[in-house]
């Protein structure tokens, strides 16, 4: 989050009260609040079964058979839509450079556990790191992100 989004999240009054630095503190603080309540609220839920470590191994098994042992998939963050998922980043990863950028997201089924993944999916992400890797070896100063299908 950038400083000016985090400070047009108040009220404008509120804002003006406390002032920029304060604002900005206490929109971090309750942002982080909440993800630790609402992440702790969801994983005690009958309807999480699933550790986010157990969805990100599959990620990565998933990236390793399918696509490329240089995908790394991320931090899950769990989301609901019609069910609870854990949505896993996947990052594209060089020994000497480390991580280089997102590549896409996978979901796993928080319930049972299941990857929610085809092979149009798959293929995004294949061409999408293809096209990162160019763009990280051909200029040093690229775009690292490549979510602009």
């Amino acid at each position: 989050m950038t400083f000016d989004t985090e400070i047009k999240q108040l009220p404008e009054a509120i804002r003006k009260a406390w002032g920029d630095d304060i604002a900005v503190e206490f929109t971090n603080w309750l942002t982080a609040i909440l993800r630790d309540r609402s992440r702790a609220l969801a994983i005690d839920s009958p309807h999480v079964q699933v550790a986010p470590a157990y969805a990100r191994r599959r990620v990565n098994g998933l990236m390793l058979d399918r696509v490329s042992h240089l995908l790394l998939a991320g931090e899950p963050r769990l989301i609901y839509t019609d069910h609870w998922y854990w949505r896993v980043p996947v990052d594209l990863t060089f020994p000497s450079k480390g991580r280089v950028g997102s590549v896409g997201e996978v979901d796993v089924d928080a319930t049972l556990g299941e990857v929610m993944v085809d092979d149009e999916l798959l293929a995004q992400i294949a061409q999408r790191a293809e096209r990162l890797a160019r763009a990280v070896w051909e200029s040093p100063t690229a775009e690292l992100s490549t979510e602009d299908d």
